[in-house]
């Protein structure tokens, strides 16, 4: 009988509800007396001004310059600060959340003002003018036109900062681009609006605001050349951020639709900052853990404009207290190293990170060097800014002060209120577009320490060997080579003495140590010396200076390096956690190691060093060289080379893993030995046998096709080899074995799809594969079925596979019938078969009669009436002889013959007649037919005919008496 068998995208709605932008509201002209008047004479001035400096310019050749006509909406000013005092209308927007940045009051209105400044002696640099890249900012322009707010240049200015003579205006000649000349710096207003401070203090507007109420932006940040401006609007408790895009075409801002959740990245943050990679040109994004958190960490993010992408870089860990207060602002130099400032009460510190360290950062802790706090400093701090000159700025509020690097020493007030223009309009954030010089102290140690625990301090000073302390640095751990710890990278200033120096940290004694310094200038090396000390001016043209301190003791140093390929012998990686070895025996005088261990474990970079100390300059040692061979790894080769003090070269081949006379080595020596070893390939072989009929006595199987590929979940660079499929021997194998092959990692591992190629009349029954590792450990892997997964191979293990089937069993059916169709029952069969089938025994059949199949419990397990069905045949040929035919019915005359086989398991005899028997019939099911009633009738007659005779012979034998 056959059975029948029958068969997130979550929508974000962008409300709620989606705020629609308030109307832009006129800005009106403030109402002054004679206001009339005194715009009819500001324009003959502004007229007669501009006259006059056009006749100046020509008269220079750069009059070329006014070629463009001068941006409306933007003004910047050399000279004392003058402030726009924003229209009435500007109060309506609402002030943005509270933020980690302190609220400003409204500034008191000076007692005169004008409604525009007046342009004197414009300053046109073209030399210095900033570039503006297409790519940057023609392909991000905004979708919808943000109807941008008037500048805030039109109503009165109100001065801020230093007494000085009138402001110089600066013709930005039709671009919003910042200026990245030292001295400009450039800070946001919660509401979007770019605000510009000129090296003289004067503030002007930049451009148009956001377009939108209820912003609160933040982390400012500023290309290189000025071309690229992005800032962010916060949400979510400053935990959540979106980026936007400032046009410097149009002075207009658009969004990126870029977002930052930090609470849903489960790296919750305060994001107060922001700055522009001055190399890369993408834009980060940072902030402080919140208070309450044991462990405060400044978290960063990048945007990528190119892809419009942020991704989360990591954390530079801090020591800031739980409850302490963070603010602060992060910049970058030409080199893309980073620089966060810390800004907590009237303290500021800078965490230094070097480009290489964030370009690899991957969410992680990202390595920074501390600078010394720095006391007294802008209250506050919320923006921070370095220029060219090396002057460093700090802004809080509405303030905005310079100091001068690297020490944030001679602090002067750039501007002293109303920077961010009003209260509403409160500024949050500071940036530039200069990189400042830098300078870094770092530390090499040269054939490793004279003792473990051996430190050294690193100090930079300005001014003299006693001056003012503006970074330390003390190095840990016993690693050779480059110590990770440095003092820096630090904005710094050219044309002034710095002075650095070690010192002797932990166990060292520096009479151990011969030492010395090299100073390099972007990349030349310009100062050097011997001794622990040294200073440096850096020049003018000089950008980034580092100065590295190395030191080397009267030993040899050996470097065991490893490294491992693949199972092809390719592709050479360091080979990290392997197990080598560095003995020593002294030719003369005396030698001794440290660590004293013979054998080490190599580290991430695959190495294992050694300092092989001598009690004179001129002992002698013979060096051998060993390594420990880990499973799935074969002995490919290696060298030693050996590098004399005086920079000669010897080499010396190693020939295997164990004992190898590397060397003769001396004091000041440093040997590099190189041990290369290559994963083995794995090997898979399949093999076929077949059971019995009755899943006993297995035996090979020759020429079924077997095969074997990589199955999905392999390690990336994993291979197989071909054919996929071969056909089993005489043995029951195949052949050849597949070999596998692994890339260059010792964890890896594939998966590998065994298959057969099921033959007619045969089931499968088992799968089982014997896996052997390369150090001898054995496992059983069983197969579910033709086609099953064999996981988890690792270099250099053997896999011997078989599958295993046996032969389907056949069955025959028919059906007892008269001649007429109708179905006979009650008879009876013997069928005769191979040897293996019954023991080789006829069997003898009745016709089962039940309810269901499960209810038969003879050879025929058809329950309907002259039916008949016997399954579990093996192969073969059969005689079925009717023993007994159904009542009144002939049985046939001659047996049945057929044969089941692997092509013909399921025979049907169809219908099987019978004769009806000649003569009165018995009746088919025991009763009285109508020949019976006939019969009996005849013989009552005759009996009736015989005594009628009888009585009549009596009657006359009475008569006759």
């Amino acid at each position: 009988m056959l059975g029948k068998h029958y068969e997130k995208h979550r929508t974000q709605k962008s409300n709620g509800t989606a705020k629609k932008s308030k109307s832009t509201q006129t800005v009106q002209r403030p109402k002054h007396q004679n206001a009339s008047l005194q715009r009819g004479s500001r324009n003959t001035l502004v007229f007669c001004a501009s006259l006059i400096a056009l006749a100046s310019l020509l008269l220079h050749g750069t009059g070329a310059a006014y070629a463009t006509p001068p941006a409306p909406t933007s003004s910047l000013f050399e000279g004392p600060s003058t402030q726009a005092k924003p229209s009435p209308e500007r109060s309506s927007i609402p002030e943005a959340s509270a933020s980690a940045q302190p609220s400003d009051s409204s500034p008191e209105e000076p007692s005169g003002s004008v409604d525009e400044p007046v342009p004197s002696e414009p300053v046109i640099d073209s030399s210095k003018a900033p570039v503006h890249s297409p790519s940057e900012s023609d392909g991000d322009k905004p979708t919808t036109d943000p109807s941008p707010v008037p500048s805030s240049s039109e109503p009165e200015a109100e001065k801020s900062g230093p007494s000085s003579p009138k402001a110089k205006a600066l013709n930005l000649a039709a671009t919003y681009a910042p200026i990245c000349r030292p001295g400009y710096v450039y800070g946001v207003t919660s509401a979007g609006q770019i605000r510009a401070v000129a090296p003289g203090g004067a503030v002007s507007n930049l451009g148009s605001r956001v377009a939108q109420a209820d912003m609160e932006m933040n982390g400012l940040g500023i290309g290189a050349g000025g071309s690229t401006v992005f800032s962010y609007h916060r949400f979510s408790k400053a935990q959540g951020a979106m980026v936007y895009r400032f046009d410097v075409n149009t002075g207009s801002w658009t969004t990126t639709n870029a977002l930052i959740n930090s609470s849903a990245d489960k790296v919750p943050a305060e994001l107060v900052a922001g700055a522009v990679d001055l190399g890369t040109g993408r834009y980060y994004i940072g902030g402080y853990t919140p208070r309450g958190y044991t462990t405060r960490a400044f978290q960063i993010w990048e945007f990528n404009p190119t892809t419009n992408a942020i991704v989360y870089k990591g954390r530079i860990t801090t020591d800031t207290a739980s409850a302490a207060v963070a603010n602060g602002d992060m910049g970058f130099d030409a080199n893309g190293n980073l620089f966060v400032v810390r800004g907590s009460g009237s303290t500021a510190t800078i965490y230094s990170v070097t480009a290489a360290n964030l370009a690899s950062a991957n969410g992680g802790i990202i390595t920074s060097s501390v600078s010394n706090t720095v006391n007294n400093t802008t209250t506050d701090v919320n923006g921070v800014a370095f220029d060219a000159d090396g002057k460093g700025y700090l802004s809080s509020g509405d303030m905005v002060q310079s100091y001068d690097m690297p020490g944030w020493s001679n602090p002067k007030t750039v501007v002293s209120s109303n920077f961010g223009g009003s209260t509403d309009l409160r500024s949050t954030d500071l940036a530039s577009c200069g990189s400042p010089p830098t300078i870094t102290i770092e530390k090499f140690v040269e054939g490793g320490r004279v003792a473990a625990s051996d430190q050294f301090g690193l100090s930079l000073r300005q001014g003299s060997a006693n001056g003012t302390v503006i970074g330390t640095a003390t190095t840990t751990g016993n690693a050779n080579g480059q110590q990770p710890e440095r003092i820096g990278p630090l904005p710094t200033v050219r044309n002034v003495e710095l002075h650095f120096a070690e010192s002797a940290s932990g166990t060292t004694s520096l009479s151990n140590y011969a030492s010395s310094y090299r100073c390099l200038v972007d990349g030349v090396q310009t100062v050097q010396g011997t001794g622990i000390a040294g200073k440096i001016t850096i020049p003018s043209s000089g950008q980034s200076v580092e100065c590295r301190f190395y030191n080397s003791p009267l030993i040899a140093q050996v470097n065991v390096h490893k490294q491992v390929t693949d199972s092809k012998g390719e592709n050479p990686q360091p080979g990290k956690n392997w197990t080598v070895g560095a003995t020593a025996q002294a030719i003369t005088g005396t030698i001794s190691s440290t660590p004293s261990a013979a054998t080490q474990q190599t580290n991430t970079e695959g190495t294992s060093s050694w300092r092989f100390q001598f009690g004179a300059s001129n002992n002698k040692a013979d060096l051998k060289i060993r390594e420990v061979m880990q499973d799935g790894y074969k002995f490919t080769g290696g060298k030693c080379e050996v590098t004399k003090l005086d920079g000669t070269k010897t080499t010396t081949t190693l020939t295997g893993p164990e004992n190898n006379p590397a060397a003769g080595i001396i004091p000041g020596d440093i040997v590099d030995c190189t041990i290369v070893n290559s994963l083995k390939p794995a090997s898979i072989s399949i093999g076929k046998q077949l059971l019995d009929f009755n899943g006993e006595n297995p035996k090979p199987a020759s020429n079924w096709t077997v095969g074997a590929a990589l199955a999905t979940g392999s390690s990336s660079g994993t291979s197989i080899s071909t054919p996929a499929t071969a056909l089993t021997g005489t043995n029951g194998k195949v052949a050849t074995p597949w070999t596998l092959n692994f890339p260059n990692n010792p964890t890896a591992t594939t998966n590998v799809t065994l298959s057969e190629t099921m033959q007619t009349g045969y089931d499968f029954v088992s799968g089982v594969c014997l896996v052997t590792s390369d150090g001898g450990t054995k496992v059983e892997r069983s197969l579910a079925s033709v086609t099953s997964a064999l996981t988890g191979i690792k270099p250099g293990d053997v896999a011997n596979c078989t599958f295993t089937n046996k032969p389907k069993s056949g069955a025959v059916l028919w059906e007892k019938s008269d001649e007429a169709g109708e179905v006979l029952s009650g008879s009876q069969w013997m069928l005769t078969g191979p040897s293996n089938f019954n023991g080789g025994q006829p069997l003898a059949v009745q016709d089962c009669i039940a309810q269901e199949e499960s209810s038969c419990t003879g050879a025929d397990r058809n329950p309907e009436v002259g039916g008949f069905k016997l399954p579990g045949l093996t192969w073969g040929e059969y005689q079925l002889e009717e023993t007994k035919a159904p009542a009144g019915y002939y049985p046939l005359e001659d047996p049945l013959v057929f044969e089941i086989s692997a092509d013909k398991l399921s025979l049907d005899l169809g219908l099987i007649e019978n004769t009806r028997r000649e003569g009165p019939a018995i009746p088919l099911t025991g009763g009285l037919g109508s020949d019976f009633y006939g019969l009996l009738g005849g013989g009552i007659i005759a009996v009736g005919l015989v005594s009628a005779a009888v009585l009549l012979l009596r009657k006359r034998h009475q008569g006759a008496l």
